[in-house]
């Protein structure tokens, strides 16, 4: 019998694609069910484990927490999308390989599966390492020549097209919604929608132990019905930062008498715990806003949480309060993991993660899938934060959190680098955006290269500038007159000159709040940056996207005082 040890490493590819191919919120979270499954559920199964479930991530983490072993099959890693195993046996590994990726086929047809198998010579530190490279550098050879999910899916011979995403229908949904029961879908539509009603099952999970009494729909009708009804809705993705580097030398981190595949299990229990715990406290604030209403139903939709991954759904009016508030609930659920504290200090100069996110504000009916790549595109701007803040000796990152945000107004929309481009001043091109804008305390970056800049770019600027732009007097009205504000808006794309002189003529508003609003010796532009930067706009289009109160103490806020 062959002993032999070898990883296998699984995960799903074009998650994106696959979770926002339609706008049809029934199918994305039953994409994003099956997403999870893939990585979970189904690597079990195929592994020998059909007994453990998954629907209650926590007694699932304290499961896997634990090392589990049967059969020469050791699961290290089994997550939303992602796994990895130690398997005693080449053929054992291909068969568990074969087992997964064929039940993927028929249970998620359109979903793309795969995995790579290598050898494992020992449990030494060096040889893991070098194991977990080749299996990566395998999977991606071999991802590389798989088709692509849409070749499974021809139109030819004619076929009629799914009512939801345009490829070949293959039936009807009988559980649909009576004006939608004669509609044709095709079979990744029909397998979204039939497993939508199991990701309310496991998210309900997440606040089992809910003593604020809210909870998110409970059916995917019913959350079709109400998100239909927003006027704004808002894709807020996230992602950590320098988790790549850590990852990339796990074993440069590790202490005297770790073993790297049992360390690297415990970072990624805890990092799923500390996502999630992030996005639940994210979701207290949330209410606290008054997002929930009298129907005590957020609205809000996790489709990614896993890792250090988040992609949500909210309401848009709430959507930067809600981004602001899981950074800094990210920060501090990471410090308070044992292990990720210990690692972040060893690599990162200080015992907690960071992240940064990015927050696509469009109408309701913006097609998802541009929504999120809007979100992506933001969330690389708000990731220059690595640049900027690093650690004294200048090796590396310090964590710290940022975000950058843009509410789309236009149907129309390329990409974030054409919206840029235009929105520059006409005669001296200085910015009119001022993100990312960095969310980290500045208490906490005491000591850092970039405190300066972070000083410049932080988030509470922003928002005093908001809160002076909706405060209002005992009538009721605007304490700075929106007819002026717009006159200003207008000027700033003139110019500096222009707009300096525009805001010399309304000095009398100084006292009402509009002295609040000025960056530097009687400008909105801030000439530190080159070109120089107003955050005025920024302003001006988010006011209404921070909830019934804008300056609200931040969760950190709260804890420091």
């Amino acid at each position: 019998m062959d002993k032999s040890q070898h990883l296998l490493f699984i995960e799903t590819s074009g998650n994106q694609s696959y979770i926002y191919a339609t706008n049809k919120l029934r199918e994305n979270i039953g994409a994003s069910e099956l997403t999870h499954r893939a990585g979970t559920r189904w690597v079990l199964d195929a592994a020998g484990f059909k007994e453990v479930t998954t629907d209650d991530p926590q007694a699932y983490r304290q499961w896997l927490a634990r090392g589990p072993l049967r059969d020469g099959v050791e699961v290290v890693l089994a997550t939303s999308g992602k796994a990895l195993l130690v398997v005693a046996g080449r053929e054992r590994a291909r068969q568990i390989l074969a087992t997964l990726t064929k039940h993927a086929a028929k249970e998620a047809p359109g979903l793309s599966v795969g995995g790579a198998i290598v050898d494992l010579p020992s449990r030494q530190n060096a040889d893991v390492k070098s194991a977990i490279g080749a299996v990566h550098d395998r999977f991606n050879a071999n991802r590389d020549l798989m088709p692509a999910p849409a070749q499974r899916f021809t139109m030819l011979p004619f076929c009629q097209p799914c009512a939801t995403s345009g490829l070949p229908a293959s039936g009807l949904d009988k559980k649909a919604a009576k004006q939608e029961a004669s509609m044709p879908f095709a079979a990744p539509a029909l397998a979204k929608r039939k497993c939508a009603d199991d990701w309310f099952k496991r998210i309900r999970q997440m606040f089992r132990n809910n003593d604020a009494d809210f909870f998110i729909a409970t059916s995917a009708h019913q959350l079709e019905q109400e998100f239909d009804e927003l006027p704004w809705l808002a894709v807020v993705h996230s992602d950590g930062n320098g988790l790549g580097q850590i990852m990339m030398q796990f074993d440069r981190w590790l202490s005297d008498g770790d073993d790297y595949l049992a360390t690297l299990r415990a970072f990624s229990v805890e990092l799923d715990a500390a996502t999630e715990d992030a996005f639940y406290s994210a979701c207290q604030r949330l209410r606290s806003l008054g997002a929930a209403g009298e129907r005590r139903r957020l609205p809000v939709v996790p489709l990614l949480l896993g890792g250090d991954d988040l992609t949500v759904l909210v309401h848009g009016h709430y959507a930067l309060p809600f981004a602001r508030d899981f950074l800094e609930a990210f920060e501090a659920k990471c410090a308070e993991q044992p292990t990720i504290a210990r690692i972040a200090q060893q690599a990162l100069g200080a015992g907690r993660l960071s992240a940064g996110a990015g927050v696509a504000i469009v109408k309701t009916h913006f097609p998802f899938h541009s929504a999120y790549d809007l979100a992506e595109s933001l969330l690389r701007s708000a990731k220059i934060v690595k640049r900027k803040v690093r650690s004294a000796d200048g090796q590396h990152p310090h964590p710290c959190s940022a975000l950058d945000f843009h509410v789309l107004f236009d149907a129309a929309y390329s990409s974030l680098e054409t919206i840029r481009q235009k929105r520059r001043t006409a005669l001296d091109v200085r910015r009119l955006w001022g993100g990312p804008y960095v969310v980290t305390p500045l208490s906490r970056l005491t000591g850092t290269p970039g405190l300066d800049w972070a000083c410049q770019h932080h988030l509470e600027a922003l928002i005093k500038r908001v809160d002076a732009l909706n405060r209002r007097d005992t009538d009721d009205r605007p304490q700075l007159p929106r007819s002026q504000m717009h006159m200003l808006r207008e000027a700033l794309s003139q110019g500096k000159t222009f707009a300096d002189a525009r805001l010399g003529e309304l000095a009398r508003l100084n006292e009402q709040g509009l002295a609040d609003l000025i960056e530097q010796a009687g400008s909105l532009f801030d000439e530190t940056d080159d070109p120089g930067v107003t955050r005025f706009l920024d302003a001006l289009v988010s006011a209404e996207f921070w909830g019934n109160q804008a300056g609200t103490t931040s969760a950190t806020e709260e804890h420091e005082q």
